[in-house]
């Protein structure tokens, strides 16, 4: 039977899964194995790309000895990796720094210059993104502000460039869609973006040369070719962005349907055509191949959940959760919450922001915390859904999915509320891992399109427009209090 294969490198676990031609996965022929990223109280976000690289290479042994069992014959391999990660090698391929990843945000003083200092090739129009300490040109300016190089890297790259450098003999590329997602793009070029390069007084020779994501590499180094010579000679295709995976998987390739994603972050986006759209204050762009992605990102989605879970009195079974939080009506809890442990992004982009609550009583509860924190994340999707449909396009269909998502009926029902939207949840789960199956049977011509077969969709979750009057009326008490301490 032939397959495709899925890489889903996440942030807290990698997933490799084997699908058939229909992009359903094999039953039996999944593997997960946990990562960790580190977290420190001054803002740091970052991991060990040798310890992450050792667990995605153990998850790939363990699925080809699946699909060996299983008799089946791999046409391809796609891959997808959590966005916005940056790691130096030196000569020898060596990672002489740590992963930073997106949640970094100890490049503040850095992003806060750039932005005052407004620098042309750091325009958004021209790189897709805004100055963020989310995105390389702040780490990087940084890291050698405060001589925390240990030497100067040869080479910058992601976790998935870091990865096809120690599998295969030919020098990587990166894709379109992850060089966009470093904000290191020049939208009109489709290259790195020269001035920015020279700006930060490096050279493009520092960086891997872009190219679209079916750009597919074969040819293992040795030391691979003798660990999996079941997959010599079968394509690796260059990875993509997970947000890119998510919204494919989603059913969402067709213009105006959206992706709502919330697992350990969340992003709402959409696709466009062409690469070089008008970019709306408070949402990025990205690419993936002729088309770009527009939308929003949160640095916390799941994590809030996760954080009550281990931090809080509540339930740490997501169905004994729901229960409790059904029970409490909306925003009856007295509280007012910003939704950041790890940072903002979208849409008001603060480089420093911390989580914080206000209204605390004698008989807050952890449910009430929880709640009040889930509530103040939808209404930062609030924010994002309203400027898409003002300044891209109204959405005909919101198509969500993620671990939080799928876990917790509840988050589901306080999104369709917020949004004053109908949204749909497929039957179909790891919609990530599902659209990167996709891209590589749309690689090896078993796809004409990206939307073959669109998600069976397992129940329409409906607003309560009277929950959503409540919702609206406290979006401005939240954006008081952002206001006033962001």
């Amino acid at each position: 039977m032939d397959c495709v294969v899925a890489i889903d490198l996440g942030t807290s676990s990698v997933r490799a899964s084997s699908y058939d031609v229909c992009a359903n996965v094999i039953p039996n022929c999944s593997v997960v194995v946990p990562l960790s990223i580190n977290y420190t109280t001054d803002g740091g976000a970052y991991g060990d790309p040798v310890e992450i690289a050792k667990n995605v290479e153990t998850c790939v042994d363990q699925l080809i000895n699946l699909c060996h069992d299983q008799d089946l014959r791999i046409l391809a391999v796609g891959i997808d990796v959590f966005a916005g990660t940056y790691v130096g090698l030196n000569t020898n391929d060596e990672p002489v720094t740590d992963l930073f990843t997106y949640a970094e945000t100890r490049s503040f003083e850095q992003a806060t210059a750039l932005r005052e200092d407004f620098i042309s090739c750091l325009d958004i129009q021209k790189t897709g993104v805004p100055v963020h300490s989310a995105y390389f040109p702040p780490i990087y300016r940084w890291l050698k502000d405060n001589n925390s190089l240990r030497c100067d890297p040869v080479l910058w790259t992601d976790i998935g460039g870091f990865l096809f450098k120690r599998w295969f003999d030919e020098s990587p590329s990166i894709s379109f869609s992850i060089a966009s997602w470093m904000g290191l793009m020049d939208r009109s070029t489709e290259t790195i973006n020269e001035d920015l390069l020279k700006f930060l007084d490096l050279s493009p020779d520092n960086f891997p040369e872009t190219k679209p994501y079916d750009q597919a590499l074969v040819g293992f180094s040795e030391i691979f070719a003798k660990r999996w010579p079941t997959l010599e000679g079968v394509p690796f295709l260059l990875p993509v962005g997970d947000g890119a995976a998510a919204t494919v998987g989603s059913g969402c390739a067709s213009f105006k349907r959206a992706a709502l994603t919330i697992g350990t972050t969340g992003s709402l986006r959409m696709f466009v055509e062409g690469h070089n759209v008008y970019i709306p204050d408070g949402l990025w762009s990205y690419r993936l191949a002729n088309n770009s992605l527009i939308g929003g990102s949160l640095n916390d989605g799941g994590t809030l959940l996760s954080w009550g879970m281990a931090n809080l009195k509540i339930p740490s079974n997501y169905e004994q959760l729901d229960q409790k939080l059904f029970e409490s009506r909306p925003n009856s809890h007295g509280l007012t919450s910003l939704p950041f442990l790890t940072g903002e992004r979208s849409p008001g982009w603060a480089v420093n922001a911390r989580a914080a609550i206000s209204g605390i009583r004698i008989d807050t509860t952890g449910i009430d915390v929880v709640q009040s924190l889930i509530e103040s994340m939808s209404y930062r999707f609030k924010l994002v859904y309203d400027i898409i449909c003002q300044d891209v396009a109204e959405p005909t269909a919101i198509v969500v999915s993620g671990g939080a998502l799928e876990n917790s009926m509840y988050l589901a029902q306080v999104m369709a509320d917020v949004l004053g939207s109908e949204i749909l949840v497929p039957e179909s789960k790891q919609l990530t891992s599902r659209g990167t199956a996709i891209l590589a049977l749309k690689y090896s011509g078993l796809w004409k399109t990206l939307d073959e077969y669109l998600p069976v969709t397992g129940r329409k979750v409906e607003p309560d427009m009277q929950r959503n009057k409540i919702y609206l009326d406290a979006i401005a008490q939240h954006k008081t209090l952002y206001e006033m301490l962001i």
